[in-house]
Parts: C-alpha cells; structure tokens; sequence
C-alpha cells in the first residue's frame, strides 16, 4: 500500500509540473511516442479484483517488471522488422496486461496505426463491464490515463463493442472471435490471445498471413497442437518464453505449495501444463509420461553410471511434406544422440545422413523402420557400400517376439504368453 500511495504521489507531481507549463505538454507527447515502457510505467493503472479484501488496492499502477520491460522491446522489435512471433507463457504471468498497454501506446502514438484483437470467445474479446474481457482491459487503461494523452476530440463515443477509434489519428482497435479472426481487415499488428485453445487455428494463422504484418500469437500450453509447432520453428528463436520464475511475485516456496496442492487434488498434470509450460501434460493417452522424460535426461550422472552395451541407432524417415527424419543413437542404456532433417522424400539423402551420423559414432547397429515409407529408405541403404555396422530392419506390424513366453500368471494359476497378449511387435514393444 505504501508503495502505491508513494508511486502516485510521483505520478501527480510529475502531471502538475507538465500540466503547468505549455511546453511541457507538447515535450511529454513527443518524449512519449517512441517510449512505450515509460508511458506504461508513468501513467497507466491496471486492475487486480483478487485485492479486494485485502490491505491493498484493487487499482493498482502499472509497474512493469524486467521481463515484461524485456517483453515490450521484442513487441517493438516485431513491428519495426514486420515480424511474426509466439508468446509462450505460464498462467499468471500479465502478458495480456502488458499487451493491452503496448496496444494502448500504439493506439496513441504510432499514426496509421491497425490493431487486431482476438481470442476462441467473443465474451472473452469484449464483454462490457467484464474486466477480464480484453475490451474492458483496454478501455480502462484509456479512461485512467489524464486527459492532457487523450486524443483531441476523444469521448466515450469512440468506444464501441470490440472497438475503438482514436478521432485524432484515425487508429483502431478492433476484436473478433473464433474461426472469423483475421477475416475483419488489415492489421498492423494482431494479437490472438490463447491461440492454443483455439479451434481452427491452421484457418486462423493463414487469414491472420493475409491481413497482417506482425502476428503475434500469445498462449499457455495445450498440446502438441499448431501452436507447439510454431512456437517450436526456427528453432523457438521468433518466440517469446515468460516462465513462472520470471515473475518476481512467485518463487520457490509459492512453486512449492501450489505443486503440493494440485497434486493432492489429483490436478497435476494441469500444473505441469499451466506453470511448467508442459505440452505434454495436456494430452491423454500417453505411453512414457512428461515427467519420466525429464527425470531420466542425465540421470546417468546423478546415479554415476556409464553407458555398457553395444552402441545402436535407430531411425525414422518421413514421406514429403513437413514432417522429419529423425536419428536416435545410445550405448547401452544411454541415449546421447539425437538429429533430426527434412529429407523432403529423398531417401537416399536420409540413407546417407543416418549412415554418416553412424560411422562417425561407431556404430554396431542400425535399425531402421521397414514398413510404409521406410521400404525406400531400404532400397538406398542397400546402394550404399561401406557401412561397417549391421544393419536391421523393424516390421512393427510383425509376428511378436518370444510368442510362448508367459508374461503374466493369474491367481488360479491361468497363463497369459506374449502371442495371446500383443497384437503384434508394435504394442510388444511399447
């Protein structure tokens, strides 16, 4: 509370002394148009209801911290080079707040200037009255703000429903929902909020292509869904990450009980999904969990154990199109190599990369998938003459393995053998 009366006793000073005097307000306008951060921190307010009964307000001045400061530049770095991104973001971590702000700053300051709101509801894009709709976000901010950074001539008026109009410059804010995102006009930049529980977002993306220089996807985890693969492109270098250990409000202790609490309510695969940023945790029906990956990655050097065994690899190829060719190497029980390229149907290229990743790693074994697509990767492997490892191909559609071993015993006795189990190798060997 201190802190707030503090912040807004500056706030009024630094309004009296602009206000004050008449070039200080022409100054003020134009040290602001290219410091969206500065005006965020100096003027705007934002709103947290879970205040409320407590000894702090639930209007609160909007003080960016480092890594929303960090978020706002690579939002302005997105619009100079006309650039689309991903924001992937833990629950909780303000980047709709921060975006409604920079939105509100472009609105004021950048002429010509098309903003495009949308998310999977329309009560979630605007409601009125609703302060979690995003509308209701923007507005606010816009009211709060002193009339001196108003347009000329601005007035309640110019709010409309999942609209709005700054009468000086002639910029927009404008909202749409579901599969009619992006169908709505030209944007400068578009802001799709929770794309990943979106439907129809292949549809969504490719109108946004069309209708705007910088679309800016903002979600929390859900899947391996279209977002994942964005979000993951190139490397994730067009993606922003706000993890929860960047909001100096959490740590470890706040991780800590809210893990223990989601576990005891039998909630933790939604915890790994909204704090761990877990696509994984959100899709059902998943043989080796999340968790177990992540425990085993070097558990070799926390058990101090090294790798016996022959040294095989495995690999996987793909038809054309988009999908991946994909090499796994390990000795022992040891994986410690993994590749992966778009081979775009050439069959030879992958027969000769998997070849070369195994020599080079000393391989004794390559196993390869034999059916479908992986019949061509057969034929070039064979074309190719020095290959000092044994080679083996895997028919996952085969006949199982060891067909009368008896895998599980009943308690009268009754015995259950792989071949009266398994279908075939494939769920054998899962």
């Amino acid at each position: 509370m201190t802190d707030c009366i503090e912040v807004f006793k500056q706030r009024l000073g630094r309004l009296k002394k602009i206000e004050d005097n008449p070039f200080l307000i022409a100054g003020a306008k134009e040290y602001y148009k290219t410091r969206p951060k500065e005006f965020i921190i100096h003027w705007m307010l934002t709103y947290d209801p879970r205040n409320a009964s407590t000894d702090k307000p639930s209007t609160l001045p909007f003080m960016l911290f480092p890594k929303q400061e960090e978020y706002i530049d690579w939002l302005l770095g997105r619009v100079k080079d006309k650039k689309d991104g991903c924001v992937e973001k833990c629950r909780d971590a303000g980047i709709t707040e921060v975006s409604t702000a920079f939105s509100v700053w472009a609105w004021l300051y950048i002429d010509g200037f098309s903003i495009g709101w949308g998310s999977r509801k329309e009560m979630l894009v605007d409601r009125i009255g609703d302060p979690d709709s995003i509308f209701e976000k923007l507005r606010s901010k816009i009211r709060f703000l002193p009339k001196l950074f108003l347009p000329k001539g601005f007035s309640e008026k110019n709010f409309n429903y999942m609209k709005i109009i700054n009468p000086e410059n002639g910029n927009t804010i404008t909202g749409e929902a579901g599969i009619n995102i992006g169908r709505g006009g030209r944007k400068s930049i578009y802001f799709v909020d929770e794309f990943a529980h979106c439907d129809k977002q292949k549809s969504i993306s490719a109108s946004l292509g069309d209708n705007t220089n910088t679309q800016i996807l903002i979600s929390s985890v859900n899947g391996t869904n279209l977002f994942h693969k964005i979000a993951k492109s190139n490397g994730g270098k067009d993606t922003f990450i706000f993890d929860w250990r960047d909001d100096p409000r959490k740590n470890q202790a706040w991780y800590d009980a809210r893990r223990i609490s989601a576990d005891g309510k039998g909630l933790l695969s939604i915890f790994n999904q909204e704090v761990e940023r877990d696509y994984l945790a959100a899709v059902d029906g998943i043989m080796i969990r999340p968790e177990w990956v992540r425990a085993s990655i070097d558990a070799h050097t926390r058990l101090k154990f090294t790798g016996n065994g022959i040294r095989q690899f495995g690999t996987d190829v793909s038809d054309e199109g988009g999908d991946k060719d994909s090499i796994v190497g390990r000795k022992g029980s040891i994986v410690d190599i993994c590749e992966s390229w778009n081979c775009k149907g050439d069959h030879d290229y992958s027969a000769g990369r998997a070849t070369d990743i195994s020599i080079e790693n000393d391989a004794d074994l390559l196993i390869y998938d034999s059916v479908g697509v992986g019949a061509g990767f057969k034929t070039a492997i064979k074309h190719i003459e020095f290959k000092p490892f044994e080679i083996s191909g895997w028919n996952s559609g085969g006949g199982v393995v060891y067909p009368d071993h008896v895998i599980l015993e009943g308690p009268s006795g009754e015995k259950r053998t792989n071949k009266n189990y398994f279908l075939n190798s494939r769920p054998q060997a899962w």
